[in-house]
């Protein structure tokens, strides 16, 4: 999938954004796939760094 432009990744990933419930996160917290974002982060800031590979970026938080 070629990279997608900051501003349209952020716009995705926020529309993608949303409110769920612990019944809809316990499976993927048993994978051992569920990340805690800080509340003083910005999810969507943070999402699109995971998106894009930002090692660097993800390292500071």
């Amino acid at each position: 999938m070629p990279k997608e432009t900051a501003p349209l990744l952020k716009e995705k990933l926020n529309f993608e954004t949303g409110r769920v419930t612990w019944d809809e996160l316990a499976r993927h917290f048993a994978r051992g796939v569920v990340i805690r974002v800080d509340a003083e982060l910005d999810l969507v800031n943070v999402a699109a760094a995971f998106a894009e590979d930002n090692k660097a970026r993800v390292a500071e938080w």
